[in-house]
């Protein structure tokens, strides 16, 4: 039921409630990417912290744990948050992992920083929001540092359990705490 009503308020009208409430306006701007039309896309936080490798010896080493993400962590109805340090040059996410989300029926996945396969991303249906894209794998020169911590993309806070939704205007982060709040200041 909130979920669906989210989907239809989308993050302008979520945007708007959040100022009504005097709530701080958690909302992501500057991303593009591929969704599918009609109503914003609604998940559950689940975060992927990915940070340098830190020496050159692990440059053959895989250190990356999306895959695993993609496969067996995120659960259905969840929103993958992927924080590459809002690094350009590499893609921390691409056509597989987003073939195996789609699949399990996680909602979407943002990445702050690029993906590479956004065409094959698009043709999938598979909500997907990122700064840019680049063809370069990212297993080569990221490793993961965390699963499921506190992360943060645009200069918002995004922690594990956090509600956002998504459509082409951007993207809004709602703290479950602040959720009856603004369902209610929706319906008004």
């Amino acid at each position: 039921m909130a979920r669906a009503r989210l989907a239809q308020a989308r993050p302008a009208a979520i945007s708007d409630a959040m100022e009504r409430l005097a709530l701080p306006r958690t909302v992501i701007v500057g991303f593009g990417g591929t969704r599918p039309e009609g109503n914003a896309v609604v998940g559950t936080a689940y975060t992927i912290r990915q940070v340098p490798k830190h020496h050159p010896g692990e440059h053959g080493q895989r250190l990356t744990r999306h895959k695993e993400v993609s496969t067996s962590l995120a659960q259905p109805g969840d929103f993958v948050v992927v924080d590459a340090g809002g690094r350009m040059d590499i893609a921390s996410w691409g056509g597989n992992h987003s073939a195996r989300c789609h699949q399990r029926g996680v909602a979407g996945v943002l990445i702050n920083g690029c993906t590479r396969d956004s065409d094959e991303i698009r043709h999938l249906g598979f909500p997907a929001f990122y700064l840019g894209t680049s063809p370069i794998a990212s297993q080569w020169n990221q490793e993961t540092a965390e699963l499921n911590g506190i992360v943060v993309v645009g200069g918002v806070q995004i922690r594990p359990g956090d509600i956002i939704v998504g459509d082409g205007d951007g993207l809004v982060v709602i703290a479950p705490a602040q959720l009856p709040a603004i369902l209610e200041e929706l319906k008004s």
